[in-house]
């Protein structure tokens, strides 16, 4: 103060509110001491505030760490969803069959938890964060569920769901590509139990492939019906297949059930072996 009545500038305060300032920045940086940081620069502030050059610089620092701490602040507010989607993508992981239910929670508590951030009156634009951040779990949960279990019509209902919680540009779009491919899964698979190998092939008296309904455009797929043959001769079918065709071969995507069509011919069929059995005694 008595450099500075002369006009002159304290060169030995400067150095000392520089190291202090720089022990702050570190405290921050490379500890994050956010709380301590504060208290010290607000200390700064106090006895250095006749040199104009620190005084200038404490007083950045200080509205600088005021807003981070604001933002965390808030960012707490947000612990309950990230709390709840950690804890479903952590169970989904290790049990992808289980990701509907966990995705079935997050559906239930989605509308209470954003009301109880919304009573907060935090701005709109955490509360839409929030939204985000339940949609994408929705998302992971229905890419988790549908690649473990092939059942692809409720992998949609998740991602419509998740469609409706999200607000950011990027989220609706990478949820928007995953409900793509979900929604052609669907129309291809939808309906089909998985099957782990296919079934066997042989003409003269064995099995084969009949039929080409329900085709499939975008897939090149069609339902077939598997009989059981005699002579090339289909005697009664077993089960429906939804197939690709690809040269003699066939690729198998699942299987479906009979038609009452096919009902009627298995229990004719089974019934005319059964008489012939009788009657052959």
């Amino acid at each position: 103060m008595s450099t500075k009545s002369r006009g002159l500038s304290h060169d030995s305060s400067t150095r000392v509110a520089r190291k202090v300032r720089d022990a702050v920045i570190e405290l921050f940086n490379q500890h994050d001491k956010l709380s301590l940081s504060q208290k010290i620069t607000s200390m700064l502030q106090e006895v250095f505030a006749e040199v104009v050059e620190v005084a200038d610089r404490t007083e950045e620092d200080a509205f600088t760490l005021d807003e981070i701490a604001e933002q965390r602040k808030l960012g707490d507010l947000l612990d309950p969803i990230s709390n709840m989607c950690a804890n479903a993508l952590r169970t989904a992981d290790v049990r992808p069959k289980t990701a509907h239910n966990e995705a079935q929670k997050i559906t239930s508590a989605a509308q209470r938890l954003i009301g109880e951030l919304r009573s907060t009156e935090v701005p709109e634009v955490l509360i839409n964060q929030g939204r985000d951040e339940l949609a994408l779990t929705l998302m992971q949960c229905a890419v988790l569920y549908g690649n473990e279990t092939s059942k692809w019509v409720e992998c949609v209902d998740m991602l419509e769901s998740a469609m409706k919680l999200a607000r950011s540009a990027e989220a609706k779009k990478r949820i928007r590509g995953n409900l793509l491919t979900a929604s052609q899964n669907k129309v291809l698979y939808g309906g089909l139990e998985p099957i782990s190998s296919a079934p066997n092939l042989s003409t003269i008296n064995g099995f084969a492939l009949y039929g080409n309904t329900d085709p499939d455009p975008i897939s090149g797929s069609h339902i077939a019906t598997y009989y059981f043959t005699a002579l090339f001769i289909p005697v009664f079918p077993i089960a429906r297949y939804r197939v690709i065709q690809s040269g003699n071969g066939y690729r198998f995507l699942g299987k479906t059930q009979l038609r009452q069509f096919d009902k009627i011919h298995l229990a004719i069929s089974l019934g005319l072996i059964v008489a012939m059995f009788l009657g052959a005694q």
